[in-house]
């Protein structure tokens, strides 16, 4: 196998990868039945609205139900954190064929906002671990305790990268949000392909300012774009 060429991929994992936007309403309803949480008629409403603002665990919990006391939020963010661990989301059609293309042209990394055991679990139980060089959550090894869009998000990642000779140049960032992903690529310098999720549209891509060409329905379409010989 030839070497790696000096070019980097970071992808974000939720709606990116992983199918969790999809998946997260009946996960929601199952948890809350366990925690003693009503579940509203709008629970899907509130769950992609939820996803949508990016704004942590605990606020994303709170803004589906925002009267109920703390200890049940809480007690519920932590059924959910370890339900993640042990129950994986499912991934998008072809990701896993198209990573297993791209780990042999890119150096490939995740960062999330997820913690770092969460984000490992769902990685190892869909078998992809493998194919990714470094892993970037706010808690991790090479994490720096923030949170996307904050520039201090990249930075750890950065380091690793700029050790193995790759410049900002030549890494694309692969994300579903204009809020947290698009954003962060602008600061950072970086190329950018939106994923259409559940959570933005098309539309709402090309009104931040993201080209045409770089909105993609799927990570899938990547090898095509990124690799001549998978065209």
């Amino acid at each position: 196998m030839a070497a790696l060429p000096k070019r980097g991929i970071i992808l974000d994992l939720d709606n990116t990868i992983l199918d969790s936007a999809g998946e997260s309403c009946e996960r929601v309803r199952y948890l809350a039945d366990q925690c003693g949480l009503p579940v509203e008629p709008n629970l899907k409403e509130a769950v992609l609205n939820s996803w949508k603002k990016s704004s942590g665990s605990f606020a994303f919990v709170q803004s589906i139900w925002p009267e109920e006391c703390t200890a049940k939020i809480v007690a519920f963010l932590n059924a959910w954190i370890t339900y993640d661990q042990i129950v994986p989301y499912n991934l998008f059609p072809g990701v896993k064929k198209a990573l297993a293309v791209l780990q042999h042209f890119f150096y490939l990394s995740v960062l999330t906002n997820r913690s770092y055991a969460e984000t490992l679990s769902q990685l190892q139980m869909n078998k992809i671990d493998k194919y990714f060089n470094f892993i970037g959550a706010p808690d991790g090894p090479i994490g720096s305790n923030a949170r996307k869009p904050a520039l201090a998000s990249f930075q750890p990642l950065w380091r690793k990268y700029k050790q193995i000779n790759i410049s900002k140049d030549n890494i694309f960032l692969i994300g579903d949000t204009v809020e947290s992903d698009f954003r962060l690529a602008r600061v950072c310098g970086l190329k950018f392909f939106a994923v259409i999720s559940d959570i933005f549209t098309r539309e709402e891509f090309l009104a931040a300012g993201v080209r045409p060409d770089c909105i993609l329905d799927s990570v899938a379409e990547l090898p095509a774009l990124l690799v001549p010989s998978s065209k």
